[in-house]
């Protein structure tokens, strides 16, 4: 079986992050933990059909690495299928598939070498930083308004 494949993962949870957006929690069953390891700034593909469109779309993981969680923030944007749904229908108990998490615009944490991290992000980038940095002893985050851009 191909790493890159999709597989169907429960939503567990849909939480309120603003007015137009939320966080997506999917469960990761034992058998595909390790199919779901990821690195802080890796991201994942999410996959449902909405009005019989096969619709497809990456996310961040805004979770931090090795917390056993798998988490994406999703910002509804106007005309968005799947933004739209994710913050308007999606529920706890839901099934989509998603792809393993992929990407190189990572950064390795080592514990035991603490550093300074500084990010910067703008508009919906923000929710994903969380996740990149985490696990840094020192985080400096600078975030701007996005001004209506996303």
């Amino acid at each position: 079986m191909s790493q890159l494949e999709f597989h169907e993962l429960r939503v567990t949870e849909v939480t309120p992050l603003t007015d137009d957006a939320v966080a997506v929690t999917f469960d990761v069953p034992p058998e595909l933990e390790t199919t779901f390891d990821f690195i802080p700034g890796q991201h994942v593909t999410v996959r449902t059909h909405l009005d019989d469109v096969d619709v497809r779309r990456s996310y961040s993981i805004c979770a931090p690495a090795g917390s056993g969680k798998l988490r994406v923030g999703v910002k509804r944007l106007r005309g968005g299928l799947f933004s739209t749904y994710a913050t308007e229908g999606l529920e706890a108990g839901d099934v989509l598939e998603v792809m393993p998490p992929v990407g190189e615009f990572t950064i390795e944490i080592d514990p035991t070498s603490p550093r300074t991290v500084t990010t910067f992000a703008r508009g919906r980038a923000t929710i994903s930083r969380s996740s990149t940095t985490s696990g840094s002893t020192r985080l400096s985050l600078s975030a701007t308004p996005s001004r209506g851009r996303s």
